[in-house]
């Protein structure tokens, strides 16, 4: 794959301290992710294109990239402009490719044939006691991880998912799943019989996801208003 290629060779360009080409390999293969990523995602630009800054901004708002993500890329895009129009920084850490090369490969499309059976692309799943009693619905849970992936995405490694069983305000049991990244946590409640009913199952899931993102959002938005003022109009 070409884009697998152009990271392959900013590392082994990273490896003999040719930094500066490294940059530009690794920043070109990150850019075209982060734009594949974002169309993925469905997110347009009023433009016809996204520019960079634009491109990097959707991509932290839409969740795809984590804050210190969005601080690499940031920090990469001002460095490889600065080398390619001829002008050498006051400092190059190789740190900063390697992380823009790090970033990239995580964004890249999932293989799933990589993952073993009965690993998670999330960042951690746990059963709790009560649901870990019932064995059949916990398999019902664990049976329900493949469509909790599909929809946190590309978000799915930054992820925690936190499974139990408890009981509802009818006094019947009921799932609660607590999902948390570093910005937040939410938590919703599935009622057993709700498994079985797939649009009604993603529905749910969808809503909580839909809940942990607005967090996400509001504080990752109120993280941006500092850079925004250090920049001016």
């Amino acid at each position: 794959m070409y884009l697998h290629g152009l990271l392959n060779e900013a590392e082994r360009l990273l490896q003999t301290l040719a930094v500066e080409a490294a940059l530009i390999l690794a920043w070109a293969a990150t850019e075209a992710i982060l734009r594949e990523a974002v169309r993925r995602r469905g997110v347009e630009s009023t433009r016809a294109t996204f520019a960079i800054r634009e491109l990097i901004q959707t991509a932290l708002v839409a969740s795809i990239l984590e804050w210190e993500e969005f601080k690499t890329l940031d920090e990469g895009w001002k460095l490889r402009n600065a080398v390619v129009h001829g002008f050498r920084p006051d400092a190059l850490p190789p740190s900063i490719v390697r992380s823009l090369i790090n970033t990239a490969r995580r964004l890249l499309p999932s293989t799933p044939e990589l993952v073993a059976e009965g690993q998670s692309y999330l960042k951690s799943v746990t059963y709790g006691y009560g649901l870990r009693q019932t064995s059949e619905l916990l398999v019902t849970v664990q049976q329900t991880m493949p469509l909790l992936e599909e929809i946190l995405g590309l978000s799915a490694a930054h992820i925690s998912a936190e499974w139990d069983r408890a009981e509802g305000e009818t006094g019947q049991s009921v799932v609660t799943l607590r999902l948390s990244d570093n910005w937040g946590a939410v938590t919703g409640t599935i009622r057993p019989a709700e498994f079985a009913k797939r649009a009604t199952l993603r529905s749910r899931l969808n809503w909580l996801w839909g809940d942990l993102l607005e967090v996400r959002n509001h504080n990752q938005l109120k993280s941006l208003q500092p850079v925004a003022s250090q920049e001016g109009p």
